[in-house]
């Protein structure tokens, strides 16, 4: 049942965007996706129509997302990402590493994973998603949002240098509202959960 949920959302996420938007998905999923007919790779920077803004509701008790057009009109056209093979890696996932492909995939299927979503990876990674008062959504809806799952030419596995990272999701000019410039995000908030409104941390 949750394997038919699963294709069922990923068919409905797909079937409801863009070419370029379903392509960076596929891409991010699985090797070797070619991009569009008469499309190059697009970075955040150069497709803004297709991210998606995160905000917390009126009070900022709990956090949940919706759909709205990012405001980045004028924005420079950035370069096409490097293909995979040109980039450099700076970080590895162990597994990946020790070629032990099989911690994470079924190994009667060569692309299956051996469990769904963030279950795989907080078999794992534990201590993450204790169940604190503030949760980052994308923390609980999929890992793979802001991590790579095999390398990443950024720390952590994260998909997009920070505060880049960040910006795929939060509006570039309502954070230079909020905080006057945009610094290191993580200096402030917790990437994935906190008692405090906004992913507030006080290490």
């Amino acid at each position: 049942m949750s394997r038919f949920l699963a294709v069922t959302s990923l068919a409905l996420l797909l079937g409801g965007c863009a070419a370029q938007t379903r392509y960076r998905i596929a891409d991010f999923l699985f090797d070797g996706v070619p991009p569009p007919a008469g499309a190059q790779e697009a970075t955040p920077e150069s497709s803004p129509e297709a991210i998606p803004t995160v905000r917390p509701p009126p009070g900022g008790d709990a956090a949940t997302a919706e759909e709205l057009p990012a405001a980045a009109e004028g924005a420079p056209a950035a370069a096409p990402e490097p293909t995979r093979q040109a980039r450099a890696a700076a970080s590895t996932h162990k597994p990946f590493a020790d070629r032990a492909c099989a911690s994470c995939h079924d190994p009667g299927a060569s692309n299956r994973l051996a469990r769904e979503g963030n279950e795989l990876c907080l078999g794992c990674h534990q201590g993450i998603i204790t169940g604190k008062r503030v949760a980052h959504v994308p923390a609980l809806a999929e890992c793979l949002l802001c991590h790579r799952p095999h390398q990443s030419e950024n720390v952590r596995l994260l998909q997009q240098p920070l505060p880049d990272l960040c910006l795929m999701c939060h509006d570039r000019q309502e954070m230079l509202q909020v905080h006057g410039e945009i610094g290191e995000c993580l200096s402030c908030h917790d990437p994935h959960e906190s008692d405090e409104d906004r992913l507030l941390d006080f290490k």
